[in-house]
């Protein structure tokens, strides 16, 4: 078989497999046909077709022909009248009389006709009638639908066809490029995009088109971010499962240290527990966490925050300061009502407050303020403290899993905590950033959607 033939039976398939598009060819081209027969008959039954076409032109010259004539006795009386008929030819001047309002008996009498009077310059009044020719009707016929001209059944079946072919191409080839971009997509490439193919359009398939773009856009970031967990988990864990190969080796061969080295195996140990636990928690939170969701009154959870974060403060005399009252004017108890997981939100909050602990220098301290945006419908928390801040370099990334800002030290923790504060506001449909502070420290804005 030539390569034209295969082209040919390619184009063949592809043109047969596009049922939707017959489908919409072929209900149109029906549909425009019938129209085109339906007004056909709608005219051939209501219309004038029956009336001959001299009877329109004599219709409308007699009012012409009376006014003429009334001109011409209003200006010449009725001599002026008997010069212009003269001039007419033969059948309009049979058409046409003259006669006093004394000589009207003798005016013929006709089936149809147009009367006038007009007055001559000596006062005297004349009476105009234009007689009508009678109508001869055609006797009406209920025309059948084959009957139709040939030029309307061109129009119906070409036009319509062209009409119909043009419409499905139109409908079709945006939902032919949705189901090309889901077969890719399907495929594994992450990067098919649909909405420059769709060109200028505005309809709903072009908002269809940009939700699949929006969609594969949030798919290839999920994967990507996976992917670079991954990678970060396996970094990560590398270190503590070398120190334990490390200790074990140093067990056999120094028994003598064996209670030393047991101590380092059991600090490693729980430092990949710990690790194993924070991915746990940050997977619930990437998961949306909606098993516990509930209503709950958010300044109490805040409150119970500060406290365990107060009691941990001692040692560094850090003080912590929380503006509830102040900026809102009610009592903690009269606070919004969130709807949610109240576990994961005091997670992200202790993450949070911790982290802003942790850097805080001794004596420091630590101011949460809470406060609702009715602009916005959220409710704002700030936690703001007084440490050596993030570099600016940092900042974009901070929220990210085992990031560590450029100052912390090797012992900081696994860099999980903001990460795992990020996941569970935005699953909450919140917002979580943070900016350095003029006068330094580190400032973190969360805003969470309060119920109607």
């Amino acid at each position: 078989m030539t390569p034209l033939h295969q082209q040919g039976r390619h184009l063949f398939r592809l043109v047969l497999g596009q049922r939707l598009f017959w489908k919409i060819l072929l209900g149109f081209w029906l549909t425009f046909i019938l129209i085109v027969e339906g007004l056909w008959i709608y005219i051939a039954l209501l219309g004038d077709s029956h009336r001959p076409g001299d009877t329109y032109y004599l219709d409308a010259s007699a009012s012409s022909h009376v006014a003429s004539i009334s001109w011409a006795i209003s200006t010449g009386g009725l001599q002026g009248a008997t010069t212009l008929i003269q001039s007419w030819p033969e059948r309009d001047q049979a058409m046409v009389a003259v006669a006093t309002p004394e000589t009207r008996s003798l005016l013929p009498e006709t089936v149809r006709y147009r009367d006038a009077e007009a007055v001559a310059p000596d006062g005297t009044r004349y009476l105009i009638r234009h007689r009508l020719p009678d109508e001869p009707r055609r006797p009406r016929q209920i025309p059948y639908p084959w009957q139709m001209p040939p030029e309307l059944w061109v129009m119906g079946v070409v036009g319509g066809l062209g009409f119909a072919s043009v419409l499905a191409w139109y409908l079709i080839r945006p939902i032919q490029t949705l189901r090309s971009g889901f077969g890719r997509l399907a495929g594994g490439d992450l990067h098919a995009r649909v909405q420059g193919v769709m060109g200028s359009r505005r309809d709903e398939l072009a908002d269809l088109a940009h939700s699949f773009d929006r969609m594969a856009e949030r798919l290839e970031k999920l994967v990507a971010a996976r992917d670079q967990l991954l990678h970060d988990v396996s970094h990560e864990l590398r270190s503590p499962l070398a120190r334990l190969h490390m200790a074990v080796g140093l067990a056999r061969q120094s028994p003598q240290k064996l209670e030393a080295t047991l101590d380092r195996i059991e600090a490693e140990g729980k430092r990949l527990d710990d690790m194993v636990g924070e991915l746990l928690t940050l997977s619930r939170a990437e998961a949306g966490g909606k098993d516990g969701e509930s209503y709950f009154a958010v300044y109490h959870l805040i409150e119970a925050v500060l406290a365990d974060a107060a009691f941990e403060a001692q040692s560094s005399q850090v003080q912590i300061t929380a503006r509830l009252r102040e900026l809102t004017g009610v009592d903690a108890e009269d606070g919004p009502i969130l709807s949610g997981n109240a576990r994961l939100i005091r997670r992200a909050l202790e993450n949070v407050v911790r982290n802003a602990l942790r850097y805080s220098p001794g004596g420091g301290t630590i101011t949460v303020t809470a406060a609702p945006d009715t602009v916005q419908g959220t409710l704002v928390i700030t936690i703001e403290d007084d440490g050596p801040g993030v570099a600016d370099d940092d900042l974009p990334n901070l929220f990210e899993p085992f990031v560590r800002g450029s100052n912390s030290s090797s012992d900081s923790g696994f860099g999980l905590g903001l990460a795992i504060a990020r996941r569970a506001i935005e699953a909450h449909q919140g917002t979580i950033s943070a900016r350095n502070r003029a006068h330094g420290g580190l400032a973190v804005r969360i805003a969470l959607p309060m119920g109607e």
